[in-house]
C-alpha cells in the first residue's frame, strides 16, 4: 500500500488522495486483525472489541477515524461480524473473506455486516473493504 501512497500523496483532500487514505486504513485495520490471530491461535478478534485488540498489535488509534467523512469523535469502519472469533482455517477462501470495512455505524468497535457500508461511497462512488488475506478492494455503490 505504500506505493498507492507515493502515487496518490495524502495531501489538500482530494479524491484519490481519500481514497488511497481509507484504503490504506482499512488494510492496516485487516492486517492487525491478521497479526492479532498470530498471538490467539489463528483465531480473529471478536467482533465487539476488535479495535481494541489491534491496538496493543501496533495499529495506531488515528487509523481508525475517517476525519473528513465522519462526525468528530465518530470512527467510521467496521469489523464483519462472521469473522467475530473465528478460526483461520474455517476459511476455505481468505480472499474472498471480508474483515474490515467503512460504515454507517458510528460508534468504536462497530460491527456488523457488509450491509452497513455508507449508501453513497464516502470519497467516491465507492466503499473500500479489507479482507482475509489483508488485500483491499473498492466495491462500486449501486447506482453509480
Amino acid at each position: 500500500m505504500v506505493i498507492v501512497a507515493v502515487l496518490f500523496p495524502v495531501t489538500g483532500g482530494s479524491y484519490p488522495s481519500q481514497t488511497a487514505l481509507c484504503m490504506s486504513r482499512v488494510k492496516m485495520m485487516a492486517l492487525g486483525a491478521v497479526l492479532n490471530m498470530g498471538e490467539n491461535d489463528d483465531i480473529l478478534p471478536f467482533a465487539s472489541s476488535w479495535m481494541d485488540r489491534i491496538v496493543p498489535d501496533g495499529t495506531p488509534e488515528a487509523v481508525f477515524h475517517d476525519k473528513k467523512a465522519v462526525a468528530q469523535g465518530r470512527y467510521g469502519y467496521a469489523f464483519s461480524d462472521s469473522a467475530s472469533g473465528l478460526k483461520k482455517s474455517k476459511v476455505a477462501e481468505p480472499k474472498d473473506f471480508p474483515l474490515t470495512f467503512e460504515t454507517i455505524l458510528p460508534g468504536r468497535n462497530a460491527h456488523g455486516a457488509l450491509s452497513s457500508m455508507p449508501p453513497v461511497g464516502r470519497h467516491g462512488t465507492s466503499d473500500k473493504v479489507g479482507y482475509l488475506d489483508t488485500h483491499v478492494k473498492r466495491i462500486l455503490v449501486s447506482g453509480h
